[in-house]
């Protein structure tokens, strides 16, 4: 399966699919193939996928630590490398920071950018929260599928989120948690994607 050699990584990705680019960024510690979901809703689309740094088949070439922005230069070098840019960029939780950096630092290669259960910043209790899962993880531990809320990302700062990117426009799902979109309720997420897209992209 094919790699790219990047930066700081011999990045791995998959590629199906044929028509407009869009590239789908997973989160947290979830492989590429986690977004297949949202791939198979997008038959008419050439759906790129790939494994960040420290997941799956993805070999880092330096660190750990590794910072939003690298795992963004990543995301870009396999854009202009494979990719017809500009492009539709998607991404949820961890993926969804990746995607408002390469909106921040390659703005270029973006036609439209669709963050997913994201924050523009992280305080309070959902800061205590995300540190409290980091620490557990450390000590390998593993949170159920009913952890899949919005405690990390909050309705709220996702709209600060599409406040400041001027804009931006934010959409609230009712019923659905932070995961929802990873075979739980995909249909009704890809849906609201596809009118986003046909709204922004004509």
């Amino acid at each position: 399966m094919p790699h790219l050699r990047t930066s700081g990584a011999e990045l791995y990705f998959e590629r199906t699919g044929s028509g407009p680019d869009i590239v789908w960024l997973p989160g947290g510690d979830q492989r590429g193939c986690e977004m297949r979901w949202q791939v198979a809703g997008f038959p008419d689309f050439r759906n790129t996928t790939m494994d960040p740094r420290g997941v799956g088949e993805t070999r880092h070439l330096e660190g750990p630590p590794w910072s939003i922005r690298d795992m963004a230069r990543d995301c870009a070098e396999l854009i202009e490398a494979h990719l017809a840019p500009p492009v539709i960029a998607a991404g949820l939780s961890m993926g969804s920071l990746i995607v408002q950096e390469l909106a921040i630092g390659w703005p270029h290669l973006l036609r439209l950018a669709i963050p997913m259960g994201t924050f523009a910043f992280s305080s309070g209790f959902s800061r205590q929260w995300m540190e409290a899962e980091i620490r557990y993880r450390r000590r390998h531990g593993d949170l159920p599928g009913d952890f899949g809320l919005d405690m990390q990302a909050p309705p709220h700062l996702g709209r600060e989120c599409a406040r400041l990117a001027g804009n931006g426009h934010f959409h609230l799902l009712e019923g659905l948690a932070h995961l929802s979109l990873c075979g739980h309720r995909h249909e009704m997420v890809n849906a609201r994607i596809r009118e986003i897209v046909a709204a922004e992209t004509g």
